[in-house]
């Protein structure tokens, strides 16, 4: 256990390593991991283009997606994301 930033706490070892991912490869292996929840929007390109990338890791987060039915769309109607992990959320917006 290492010593914490905040007096009187100690953070397990994995707690100070934890970083923010950076790239769609880092949110694949996390997806993999089962450590992070990832939603798009069911509506417009993104989906078809995860699910038809050259890119292996690509398609994985549209397949899991698609399967676990992470879609944003359903949440916006007033209803909550609820869950105990990390949560990414892939948006795109033409102009």
């Amino acid at each position: 256990m290492r010593s914490s930033p905040y007096p009187g706490k100690v953070c397990p070892p994995h707690a100070l390593e934890q970083r923010n991912i950076q790239t769609f490869q880092e949110l694949s292996n996390a997806l993999q991991k089962g450590k992070i929840e990832c939603y798009a929007s069911r509506q417009g390109l993104l989906l078809p283009y995860l699910q038809n990338s050259n890119e292996k890791y690509l398609r994985f987060i549209g397949k899991v997606i698609e399967e676990k039915e992470w879609f944003t769309d359903v949440h916006t109607k007033g209803l909550a994301i609820t869950t105990n992990k990390n949560v990414a959320i892939i948006n795109s917006a033409l102009f």
